[in-house]
């Protein structure tokens, strides 16, 4: 049985619906905090959002996505 995912603070509210966005869990093995420059996806909206240095989140615009790829 996996155990559970440790979850981190709120980064608040999601920018583009105003979702409160209560707490965050990291995917897979991989537990740590976010750190500036993850992703993350609002689950009210589906709006891709990026973290900021300050953990907060920010919309990220589909041309922005498709410069990464």
């Amino acid at each position: 049985m996996r155990d559970k995912l440790p979850a981190y603070d709120s980064p608040g509210i999601c920018p583009v619906c105003g979702h409160a966005m209560d707490k965050i869990c990291t995917p897979g093995s991989e537990q740590r905090p976010p750190k500036k420059g993850d992703f993350t996806i609002c689950i009210q909206c589906t709006a891709v959002l990026i973290f900021r240095e300050d953990h907060k989140v920010e919309h990220i615009q589909d041309s922005d996505i498709e410069a990464l790829t």
